[in-house]
């Protein structure tokens, strides 16, 4: 199951068909999908994330928690949209 969560930011609309191509995305390459879930958030949020887990004091567009067994993909994928939005324009 592919999940979207969103933490200190306003949602945005997830369209089915991003599940369904995840989902492929998968599957052709042999693997089955799993519990995926994406965390959208701010950047504070994410900093929290990199200090407490990962002891890292700096901002991040991404991270990522792989929880894979076998050929079962599955994962937290956290996503800082403000980060990931002034990376994509530089």
């Amino acid at each position: 199951m592919i999940q979207y969560f969103f933490e200190q930011i306003n949602a945005i609309e997830i369209a089915e068909s991003t599940t369904v191509w995840l989902k492929t995305v998968i599957r052709n390459e042999n693997q089955k999908p799993g519990e995926i879930n994406y965390i959208f958030c701010d950047d504070e949020y994410l900093l929290q994330i990199n200090r407490d887990y990962l002891q890292h004091d700096y901002y991040t567009d991404i991270i990522t928690f792989d929880y894979v067994k076998g050929k079962t993909i599955s994962g937290d994928i956290f996503v800082s949209l403000p980060r990931f939005s002034d990376n994509a324009s530089t």
